[in-house]
C-alpha cells in the first residue's frame, strides 16, 4: 500500500477530523452510530509507517501521542488510529478506496473496549461487537439487508448461553446453547416455512442425539452418537 506523510500541528482540526471522517474520510462526513469519535491530547498527526512497535507504538524513539493516518495508493485515508502513550486509545477507523467506512473500533489502553462495527459493502451494517477489556461481551451479526443472522453472548471471550439465527427475512433458524464455548443441550432448528428442521442434543461439543426433518414435516433422520459437526445444515 501506497502511503503519504501528513503532519498537522492543531489540536482543534485533529478533532474535527475525527468526528467528521468517520463516514466517508472526509471532514464533512457523520460519524457512524454507537463509535463516538475520541481524540486525544495530541500535537500531531503522522503517516503510520513512521510508527514502530516495541510493545507500544513508537515515534522518534518515545511512545507516540497523536494520531496515525494510512492512505490507499489513490491518497485517500486506509485508516486513522489514536495513541496515548503509545497505546491505542478511542475511535479507530477504516475506510475503503471508495472511501466507504468498512470498520470502526474503540480502544482504551491499547485494548478493544466498547463497540466494534463492521459494515457490508451496501452500507449496512454487518457486525457489531461489544467488548471490555479486550474481550467480547455480546455479537450481533447482521444480513446485507439490515436484518440480524446471528446473536450471541460470551463470557471470557467465549461463547455462552443461547445463540440465536435468524434467516435474512428475519425468521428464526436456530436456538444453540453454549457453556464456555461449547456447545451444550438441546439445539432446534428451522426451515424457512417455519417447519422444524432439526433437533440436536449436545455435551461438551459433542453431538450425541439427532432427529431431522424435511420442509414438509417428515421425519428423515433419527440417531444416536451422531459426528455431525455442524449445527446448521
Amino acid at each position: 500500500m501506497t502511503r503519504i506523510i501528513c503532519i498537522s500541528s492543531i489540536v482543534t482540526a485533529l478533532a474535527c477530523s475525527s468526528v467528521g471522517l468517520a463516514q466517508s474520510g472526509s471532514p464533512k462526513s457523520k460519524q457512524p452510530t454507537g463509535a463516538p469519535g475520541v481524540i486525544p491530547s495530541a500535537s500531531t498527526t503522522i503517516n503510520g509507517t513512521n510508527l514502530v512497535s516495541v510493545a507500544t507504538f513508537h515515534y522518534k524513539g518515545q511512545p507516540y501521542n497523536g494520531t496515525a493516518i494510512w492512505l490507499h495508493p489513490n491518497g485517500k485515508r486506509s485508516s486513522q488510529v489514536s495513541y496515548i502513550n503509545g497505546l491505542k486509545e478511542g475511535q479507530s477507523i477504516w475506510w475503503d478506496e471508495s472511501s466507504q467506512i468498512k470498520e470502526s473500533i474503540m480502544y482504551k489502553a491499547g485494548q478493544m473496549d466498547g463497540v466494534r462495527t463492521t459494515w457490508h459493502s451496501n452500507k449496512e451494517k454487518r457486525s457489531e461487537t461489544v467488548y471490555k477489556d479486550g474481550k467480547r461481551m455480546t455479537e450481533i451479526l447482521l444480513h446485507p439487508n439490515g436484518k440480524s443472522k446471528t446473536v450471541t453472548a460470551f463470557k471470557d471471550d467465549k461463547e455462552d448461553g443461547v445463540q440465536k439465527w435468524f434467516y435474512e427475512t428475519g425468521e428464526k433458524m436456530a436456538v444453540i446453547k453454549y457453556n464456555a464455548g461449547m456447545k451444550t443441550g438441546p439445539a432446534f432448528g428451522w426451515h424457512e416455512n417455519g417447519q422444524k428442521k432439526y433437533e440436536y442434543v449436545w455435551q461438551a461439543d459433542k453431538l450425541i442425539n439427532t432427529r431431522e426433518w424435511d420442509s414438509d414435516g417428515k421425519e428423515i433422520l433419527a440417531a444416536k452418537n451422531t459426528k455431525k459437526t455442524s449445527p446448521n445444515n
